[in-house]
């Protein structure tokens, strides 16, 4: 159910990407911890599509 429904929806709200959501929602449900970086590079993004990128990590 997750991986056929959740993790899409949360890719296509947020503008995630899906490997990365697998991932890290695998490690939480595992009882683990995710990385979090000290700062996020948003200089790649296109300007209008950065938030989604920041609200999602």
């Amino acid at each position: 159910m997750e991986q056929a429904v959740l993790l899409p929806a949360l890719a296509a709200l947020f503008g995630g990407h899906l490997t990365t959501l697998a991932t890290d929602f695998r490690a939480l449900l595992d009882g683990g911890r995710l990385d979090r970086p000290a700062v996020l590079d948003v200089t790649g993004i296109p300007h209008g599509r950065r938030h989604p990128h920041v609200f999602a990590r």
